[in-house]
């Protein structure tokens, strides 16, 4: 059976070996609600390192949260966000940082991925394709529409100061894409060519074993418990509000609503439909 707590080790391991000349790492771990043995991991290595810093629920108080208050604990100039299972190649924060500052307007970079198992095992080198050095916001926002699937470049480098000014991460599903639609709008995304960045993807992952819509919106924010649940729906709207939320000249602002308005439902046509046609199966078991 996965250990899940050899992989909060693992994962911490690979967050220490990260290097870069003249930055002070400070690695911040929260623990959301756990009830194996996390905390007790997280407060050993927090008496070995001094550089890590850790904050503990003691209830689950959903992902979102989560995300957000490992953002508002950071102190750096750059951050990145880690799951607990996840591992970074040394060389990531260097190379990130380089691209961030060879490419003028760059508010995220992040290198190529490859997905492993819960054993460590190579299961895909995955290409997200999603290096938006195009000038034009409108122009980016197309190519991040017509290619995003997984949200990998989320967990690249960011400036501190454009994830918070994008709002960290929304507590619905999905809201991932919209946090990097919005960094799309505001500034460059450069991909680093080289795959420093594994993600695992295994069956004992907690999103994957909350069941699909209502229970992946509870997995997001507690408060969605029992709430009919348009995923995609959502994000349609929330990424046309982005279109009105970063700083664009009237021209960007109308191209990129238009971008929306036509990748979007292009792309996610029978999700879209599906989430319709769900809603009379949620009454009736309701009902039932």
């Amino acid at each position: 059976a996965l250990n899940e707590q050899v992989l909060i080790e693992k994962c911490l391991q690979s967050l220490n070996s990260l290097k870069y000349p003249d930055v002070t790492l400070e690695i911040i771990v929260v623990d959301n609600g756990s009830t194996d043995n996390t905390r007790s991991i997280i407060e050993r290595r927090a008496r070995e390192d001094d550089r890590i810093r850790s904050s503990f629920s003691d209830e689950n108080r959903g992902a979102a949260w989560n995300f957000n208050h490992v953002l508002s604990m950071a102190r750096g100039n750059y951050f990145h966000w880690s799951g607990y299972d996840d591992l970074m190649e040394p060389t990531m924060l260097r190379r990130c940082i380089e691209a961030l500052k060879t490419h003028e307007g760059s508010v995220l970079s992040y290198p190529q991925t490859r997905i492993i198992d819960e054993h460590g095992a190579l299961t895909e080198d995955y290409d997200n394709g999603m290096h938006l050095d195009q000038a034009d916001p409108a122009q980016r926002l197309k190519q991040y529409l017509s290619r995003v699937d997984m949200a990998n470049p989320i967990f690249g480098v960011l400036p501190t100061e454009h994830i918070r000014g994008v709002g960290g991460l929304g507590s619905y599903p999905s809201a991932d894409l919209v946090t990097l639609a919005r960094l799309a709008l505001r500034g460059k995304v450069i991909e680093v060519p080289e795959r420093l960045f594994m993600r695992r993807i295994h069956a004992r992952q907690s999103w994957r074993r909350v069941g699909l819509y209502e229970g992946f919106a509870s997995w997001f924010d507690p408060s969605n418990k029992k709430k009919i649940v348009f995923t995609d729906w959502r994000v349609f709207g929330e990424l046309l509000r982005a279109c009105f939320k970063e700083e664009l000249s009237l021209g960007e602002r109308v191209r990129s609503v238009g971008m929306v308005l036509y990748y979007w439902p292009r792309r996610r046509f029978r999700r879209l439909f599906r989430e319709i046609m769900r809603v009379g199966g949620f009454f009736r078991s309701e009902k039932a």
